[in-house]
């Protein structure tokens, strides 16, 4: 009946305000003919939301975590235990046991500037090493640095015979490397030690924001499982009822992947409305920390799907 329009699908707010009222935005994929006046009236869609929904995050920032590369933070470790040994040197070697030399001073500099990047790497090796390079030692000239770092550099130095013994601990995944539709909203509750609560204000923020923004709509408190049964709809888009669609699927080249695909999609974000969303919104239980951690990865999947998708509509087309 028309022309399709693709490419990227625009936001709530990338469109002015004017265009964002307009009954053309709705749906943008099928050219339709009505009469005028016909979508005046009681069914006009509202915005008096924008300013509480421009509080939501929707930063696509998503980069991944790269792998610690062993002999590297192996290297960075050893030329921080040298800056501490030769740190202690020097206050020992004086005669009043306290040194505060140009060289001495330049030294401190170096342990100073180089601490960050130990901690890291010890945080992700042994939290032990890690909270003892930031406890306090000045009485006793970095020797609390000098400790974490050797330990850390045997950690280093037999990783792969720690593997062996205690067998490959699997992969893992950081939290902070969820979607940031879910991390942003989750991760000071998280931190205070509520995981009910940072898994349902994650689940909230994507299904009653994040979703109807994406399908240009106001605020949605449904629960989003309608919500995503109509946005991956294999249906072909309506007079307001945009559809959502997958990247790297074709309809016509390959119909069985796309079906899998968007129905997939669609099933996946109504299982997280119900079993996530909802539950975590009634059910004041406070989950495990590895099925929090599950609720988590699984709405940031589905905020991925919702993010990366584009928008189809209807051209809507006044005589």
């Amino acid at each position: 009946m028309g022309s399709t329009k693709s490419g990227p699908s625009p936001t709530l707010w990338d469109a002015p305000l004017a265009q964002r009222q307009s009954n053309g935005l709705l749906i943008r994929r099928f050219r339709v003919r009505i009469p005028r006046g016909a979508l005046s009236g009681p069914g006009q869609r509202h915005f008096g939301s924008v300013q509480l929904m421009r509080n939501v995050s929707l930063s696509t920032d998503c980069q991944r975590k790269a792998p610690m590369e062993a002999q590297l933070a192996l290297n960075r470790v050893e030329e921080f235990l040298a800056f501490c040994e030769r740190s202690i040197a020097l206050q020992q070697a004086s005669p009043s046991g306290y040194s505060r030399g140009v060289e001495w001073k330049s030294i401190e500099n170096e342990i100073t500037n180089r601490l960050p990047i130990i901690e890291r790497i010890a945080a992700e090796l042994d939290q032990r090493l890690a909270d003892l390079l930031r406890t306090s030692d000045f009485a006793t000239h970095n020797r609390n640095k000098l400790l974490a770092s050797r330990e850390l550099r045997g950690v280093l130095e037999h990783s792969e015979e720690i593997e062996r013994i205690l067998g490959p601990s699997g992969p893992k995944m950081s939290a902070d490397q969820f979607h940031p539709w879910i991390w942003d909203h989750a991760s000071a509750l998280w931190a205070d030690g509520y995981r009910r609560a940072a898994v349902q204000a994650a689940a909230t923020a994507l299904f009653d924001f994040h979703l109807p923004a994406k399908l240009e709509r106001a605020r949605d408190t449904r629960g989003g499982a309608d919500l995503m049964g109509q946005a991956f709809s294999l249906r072909d888009p309506e007079v307001g009822a945009p559809r959502l669609r997958l990247p790297g699927y074709d309809r016509n080249a390959d119909e069985k992947s796309w079906k899998s695909a968007h129905e997939g999609a669609m099933h996946l974000g109504q299982g997280c409305a119900l079993a996530i969303r909802n539950l975590t919104t009634h059910d004041l239980t406070e989950p495990e920390e590895q099925t929090a951690l599950e609720m988590l990865a699984a709405l940031s999947l589905v905020a991925r799907f919702v993010q990366d998708a584009t928008l189809e509509w209807v051209v809507v087309v006044e005589l």
